[in-house]
């Protein structure tokens, strides 16, 4: 399985500007979401394999949180050994048809199939991605890039791939989903507690990944601001991309939400100050706050204000898909969100799986500042 690099994060983070920018040099090819639905079959099929609950599998790819958790390292060890049928391959493949969330799509979609059997996911998905995409004495390495994929991060870091996780302040994130063209590219609204706690989920993911060989955090605004010195002098050798090729990369705007915006400027940074309320950056900012500081980035509200925030809660103006309902606000989520606070701001509390994934990374959030 090698020249693969894997690109993932939470949707408008920048995952399309990193995954193409990684492609710069010769010998490689960026491919932009080729298999989102056959990652979300995958992932179905291992919730029903544990019976999981409703909730989980109306939205296979979900934040892994309170009633979507699932154990990392349980899915890891599923990706590892699994075994898919051809029906299987040929489902999740035809699943895609007329799918917009598949940005590229090859020629005949079941070519690759044959490859595929007799494999478990993670080679199953290298073959495939090589029939179809990797030309020799053209393309040596495939750039593959999905959002919402971050569980399939440590499988295949341990199958020897590199993978980055691209983060971004997430009120700038949410609000190019909320705003300007944002809809055009994720689809109709969804509530903001469902979004946030995608955020978080790269976060954690992203914390607890830290240091494993071939693993790579880069943050958006690092990329906007230095792409050259955040890839090229901020990756391995054997991964970073040709300088010269990102000096002189188009910045046409692409799938900006904002179309007076050039590919990876630095005025999206910051943008949720002018088009989000001052109401939907605290609620953000509240339930992300302890993530934000591991990462780097500046919070405004005391652990006292993270608080009130989360009891006041925020009512979702719209909701577009009724399969995320269970993310309206409510007393229940509430608690929720006030029970993962607790843990983080307490001496008293501990590492809580369903609230923080790994334990490493709530360690890290714990260590950032975010206790009392």
């Amino acid at each position: 399985m090698a020249g693969l690099i894997f690109v993932t994060g939470a949707p408008r983070s920048g995952t399309g500007l990193l995954a193409d920018r990684m492609a710069a040099g010769p010998g490689r090819r960026c491919i932009p979401q080729p298999v989102p639905l056959v990652l979300s079959g995958l992932k179905q099929a291992f919730l029903t394999r544990r019976a999981a609950p409703g909730q989980p599998t109306a939205y296979p790819l979900s934040d892994q949180q309170f009633a979507t958790y699932t154990s990392p390292d349980e899915f890891t060890s599923y990706l590892e050994k699994a075994i898919p049928t051809r029906e299987d391959w040929t489902r999740w493949l035809d699943s895609m048809d007329g799918y917009s969330g598949q940005y590229t799509r090859p020629a005949t979609p079941l070519s690759g199939v044959e490859a595929m059997l007799g494999q478990p996911p993670l080679e199953a998905f290298s073959r495939y991605l090589i029939a179809n995409y990797k030309t020799p004495g053209a393309v040596k390495s495939i750039v593959w890039k999905e959002t919402f994929a971050e569980e399939f991060v440590p499988g295949l870091l341990a199958a020897g791939h590199h993978c980055l996780i691209i983060v971004r302040d997430p009120r700038d994130s949410i609000a190019s989903q909320f705003a300007g063209r944002g809809e055009q590219f994720v689809g109709g609204p969804r509530p903001l507690l469902f979004v946030c706690r995608q955020w978080r989920k790269s976060a954690l993911f992203a914390l607890a990944m830290s240091g494993t060989p071939g693993f790579h955090t880069v943050r958006f605004e690092s990329l906007a601001r230095n792409p050259v010195s955040t890839l090229c002098d901020g990756l391995p050798p054997e991964i970073a991309p040709d300088a010269d090729e990102i000096g002189a990369a188009d910045g046409t705007p692409r799938n900006s939400s904002f179309s007076d915006t050039s590919v990876g400027s630095t005025q999206t940074i910051g943008r949720h100050k002018t088009h989000l309320s001052a109401k939907t950056n605290a609620f953000i900012e509240a339930i992300c706050a302890a993530e934000m500081s591991a990462l780097g980035y500046e919070t405004s509200l005391t652990p006292g204000e993270r608080k009130i925030t989360i009891e006041r809660g925020f009512q979702d103006a719209e909701n577009g898909r009724a399969e995320l309902s269970h993310y309206l606000w409510n007393e229940s989520r509430r608690d929720e969100e006030l029970s993962r606070l607790n843990a983080i701001q307490r001496p008293d509390c501990g590492f809580l799986p369903k609230a923080f994934l790994f334990e490493r990374a709530y360690d890290r959030l714990r260590t950032a500042g975010n206790t009392r």
